[in-house]
């Protein structure tokens, strides 16, 4: 028989879900003011049980102004998010560097969710957070 306390049955998603790791101040460049350079902070987080990086609908839209690309055959990409279930309306390649090293800028493909105010700014999967140093590698067996 399944134990469930009540409790747990109040608690929002996020709080029963395990967290994002290694979240970190990050500044994104968008066109959002008359196609002039600007840049945008916002907060990345690591998900080492997946390999696609994502991000909120709104980041992108509202604060960065960036068109949205869709997915096709040249860019296959997830229908769904694995932690939260929610569905891909498409993707942006995005170039950003970390708030305490801007010298080092990086780019990026990221998947655009669906969901309003997800949990999260922009997450970045397993593969990628190793690759910038924002995640130690796993320990291979």
């Amino acid at each position: 028989m399944a134990y469930c306390s009540l409790s747990r049955l109040f608690q929002s998603r996020t709080q029963r879900e395990p967290n994002l790791q290694n979240p970190a101040r990050i500044v994104i460049r968008s066109q959002a003011y008359q196609d002039e350079e600007t840049w945008r902070s916002a907060i990345i987080s690591c998900d080492t049980t997946s390999d696609d990086n994502i991000i909120s609908h709104e980041l992108v839209t509202k604060v960065l102004c960036a068109s949205i690309q869709s997915i096709d055959k040249e860019c296959q990409g997830p229908l769904r998010t694995q932690r939260y279930g929610e569905s891909i309306n498409g993707y942006v390649d995005l170039a950003w560097c970390l708030k305490n090293n801007e010298h080092r800028t990086h780019k990026t493909r990221f998947f655009v969710t669906t969901s309003n105010n997800p949990p999260y700014d922009a997450v970045l999967g397993r593969r990628d957070a190793e690759q910038y140093g924002i995640s130690k590698p796993r320990n291979k067996r």
